[in-house]
């Protein structure tokens, strides 16, 4: 009994690490100043015509793909996948492909780059747009600059007067051309600049604290410091004071 467990154990276990197989591997190629692709069963899958052509990412980020000879298997456990895709150059603009050469994106931008928590940044004629993971363009390029989601936001730059706004996954903007400066979220939490005072907003573009402080730091632990005055004073995360501006220096909590 116990030779009859230890069989169908060993069985299972073979079956699990062996029932399935690695697709293809790609590696990009150059012929005569052009690049392609090419499959690890020597099939040429891109043929050498793009000036530029980036390494496959997976859009969903998994980048396991696999076959299943056998009827039972338990590729559930460990198995996705991929929906790849590269960049590439053709005669000075950019698009994508995949992986059967079908061109996901027309190659009519100045830039494109790699996706990045669900969207992609695109350039055209000095402005700047977003594609979705589905390489739909789901905010033109109307922006004089904008940044990467971090978290459900992102900030943009309006290229009538240089202020920058805040704009969400759903192309809401949510604050339009204001500061003259918003830096990165830090634990959740983004530091704002306006005819040179300080303030914040938070990750869902509301704003916490209007532009009044000399300076302002990132919140770390709940808190933040901020200088009013040349004096430090600390506030909590509903932008309220918890001291004074009294001390001439203090540390991050």
């Amino acid at each position: 009994m116990m030779f009859k467990k230890v069989l169908i154990t060993t069985f299972l276990a073979v079956l699990f690490f062996c029932g399935c197989s690695t697709k293809e591997e790609v590696t990009i190629v150059n012929e005569k100043g052009k690049y392609g692709a090419l499959a690890n069963n020597n099939e040429v899958i891109i043929k050498p015509i793009y000036d530029e052509l980036s390494t496959f990412d997976d859009r969903k980020n998994k980048n396991i793909k696999t076959d299943h000879p056998h009827v039972l298997n338990l590729h559930w456990l460990h198995n996705y996948y991929g929906d790849d895709y590269a960049i590439v150059e053709y005669k000075g603009k950019y698009g994508v492909v995949n992986k059967n050469n079908e061109m996901l994106v027309k190659p009519i931008y100045d830039s494109v780059t790699k996706l990045f928590n669900g969207f992609s940044i695109i350039k055209l004629d000095g402005k700047f747009g977003y594609l979705n993971d589905k390489f739909e363009v789901v905010q033109k390029p109307i922006f004089r600059s904008v940044r990467e989601f971090l978290g459900n936001v992102a900030f943009v730059q309006s290229n009538a007067n240089g202020k920058w706004g805040c704009i969400t996954k759903e192309m809401d903007l949510k604050i339009n051309d204001e500061y003259d400066e918003i830096y990165n979220l830090h634990n959740g939490f983004a530091r704002t600049v306006k005819d040179g005072k300080w303030g914040y907003i938070n990750d869902t573009c509301k704003v916490v604290v209007e532009p009044r402080y000399e300076y302002a730091y990132d919140f770390s632990k709940g808190y933040a410091k901020v200088v009013a005055n040349a004096q430090v004073a600390y506030i909590n995360e509903k932008g309220e004071k918890i001291t004074n501006p009294i001390f001439t220096h203090g540390e991050n909590f």
